[in-house]
């Protein structure tokens, strides 16, 4: 859902969290063929690159380093992912998210 800079911005996260750039490249890359370059900076938005993403966060594999699965499902990890969606969320507002984040916020918001 997110735009393709929010999406760079997410893996640079992972990146940062993990201290290892390369080894976010390696987990993604593994899922996608042909394989990436080096630079995370220069990968293009595709639909392919995206479910290979979406796979490594989600589901993650043994072998992965950083892991996957689970990488924002923390109390900081979650908050550095809300802070980039609602950066983004003016850009996506009829994407699933963008309503839910919509919703979640009348809720908070009520009386």
């Amino acid at each position: 859902d997110l735009p393709w800079e929010g999406v760079m911005e997410m893996l640079h996260v992972v990146a940062e969290r993990s201290s290892c750039d390369q080894c976010v490249r390696d987990a993604v890359s593994c899922r996608l063929e042909p394989e990436l370059p080096e630079s995370m900076d220069v990968w293009q938005d595709s639909v392919e690159l995206r479910q290979a993403i979406g796979k490594y966060v989600k589901e993650g594999c043994e072998g992965d380093d950083p892991k996957g699965k689970g990488l924002f499902k923390s109390i900081d990890g979650g908050e550095k992912l809300g802070d980039i969606i609602v950066k983004y969320i003016e850009q996506i507002p009829q994407t699933d998210i963008a309503k839910k984040v919509c919703e979640l916020r009348a809720w908070i918001d009520k009386d």
